[in-house]
C-alpha cells in the first residue's frame, strides 16, 4: 500500500481501430468496432513507495532490478498498458463521433 510513479520517455504511440457508421435517431454515427494500440518508449522510471510492508531492503532490490531490467518489463507489461490507454482513447473517440 503506498505511492507510485512510472515515467515512460519518449513514449511513441500508433493507434488503429475499424468502424462502421449507424443510425441513430436519423444520424449518423461513428461507431468503433475494433482496436489496436502499439506503443513504444526509450525508458521508463518505476518509482514505488511502501513496498513489502516498508522492508526497504527489498524495496531497494525491486528498484534495482526495475532499473536493470525495463525493457524487459515494458515488453512483458505491454499488452496490458496498451489495453488500457487504447481503452480510453477508444471512449474518447467515441464520445466525440456521437456529438
Amino acid at each position: 500500500n503506498g505511492l507510485g510513479n512510472i515515467t515512460l520517455l519518449n513514449m511513441n504511440i500508433t493507434y488503429k481501430f475499424d468502424y462502421k457508421i449507424e443510425k441513430i435517431k436519423g444520424q449518423d454515427h461513428l461507431k468503433i468496432t475494433s482496436t489496436k494500440l502499439d506503443f513504444d518508449t526509450s525508458r521508463m522510471f518505476v518509482h514505488l513507495e511502501n513496498l513489502f510492508n516498508g522492508d526497504r531492503l527489498l524495496g531497494e532490490a525491486l528498484h534495482r532490478f526495475l532499473d536493470e531490467n525495463w525493457r524487459e518489463v515494458v515488453k512483458e507489461l505491454g499488452p496490458a498498458v496498451g489495453d488500457a490507454i487504447g481503452s480510453v482513447f477508444k471512449l474518447i473517440f467515441t464520445n466525440i463521433a456521437s456529438v
